[in-house]
């Protein structure tokens, strides 16, 4: 049994975890590029599948191995604990040495440019300040400062502020919905889209929710090529539009 993305077990209690377990096999692969995520148990729950038991039980891996380690890292932890986190990781390395085949992008030689990476800083406009601030004076931030309310739910209401206004409330904008003018972050969109344009380049323009990724598509619309790639797009034809959007040079902007 090969699992893909494998890093989909890293919960151990999970059903899918449970289900793979059950597999009666003789070789197991995990292909994974990204096998711990949040904490060290993870890789246990990861390993236990292709090697059953070699890492003890759960309680075992965490007393010996996960716990001691996090202790180690923490900026108050004593040169005892710091030194106690070091060993523990070096035979939990050496533990994992013979059934761990790492490759870099560097070792398949993959032919991609050289990566370039800036950062941006979009400030917000007024009519975002304003949204922002109101939203923090409102109901709903009292009650999760008082313990009342989920604070996740807050937070996700505040990033739609900062991402575009009228995420937070379609009413903000009235015939106005998704004005790019409303937005930093689509107004320096529009520069770089401009900037991208002139150059000849062509552009993968990612979005976290598919409500701001319509507010992206009505803008580009106006102005440029694209394509469009989200959740809701079938599986048989995602494979088809990358091939297209490969071959189709006059295709400008991918949003995904």
């Amino acid at each position: 049994v090969v699992l893909d993305e494998g890093h989909k077990i890293r919960n151990p209690d999970a059903e899918i975890t449970q289900l793979c377990k059950r597999f009666n096999t003789c070789h197991r692969l995990i292909l994974s590029g990204a096998p711990i995520q949040n904490k060290l148990n993870e890789l246990w729950s990861l390993f236990d599948f292709v090697f059953p038991g070699k890492l003890g039980t759960l309680p075992v891996f965490d007393e010996q191995f996960a716990i001691p380690i996090a202790a180690g890292t923490y900026a108050n932890a004593s040169h005892f604990k710091v030194q106690a986190a070091r060993q523990c990781s070096l035979v939990l390395r050496d533990l994992l040495r013979p059934y761990l085949l790492r490759r870099l992008k560097a070792d398949v030689k993959i032919a991609l440019p050289a990566k370039s990476e800036k950062v941006l800083f979009c400030q917000l406009t007024e009519e975002q300040r304003n949204a922002y601030e109101a939203y923090l004076d409102g109901e709903h931030v009292a009650s999760v400062l008082a313990g009342r309310a989920n604070a996740f739910a807050a937070l996700t209401s505040v990033l739609k502020v900062c991402n575009h206004p009228h995420l937070l409330n379609w009413e903000l904008g009235g015939d106005r919905y998704g004005d790019w003018r409303a937005s930093g972050k689509m107004s320096v969109l529009k520069q770089v889209l401009e900037m991208w344009h002139s150059h000849g380049d062509r552009v993968l323009v990612f979005c976290q929710t598919r409500q701001m990724l319509d507010i992206v598509q009505a803008f580009v619309a106006e102005r440029y090529s694209f394509c469009r790639l989200d959740g809701t797009t079938p599986v048989s034809r995602r494979l088809r539009m990358i091939d297209e959007f490969n071959a189709d040079d006059s295709i400008f902007v991918f949003l995904l």
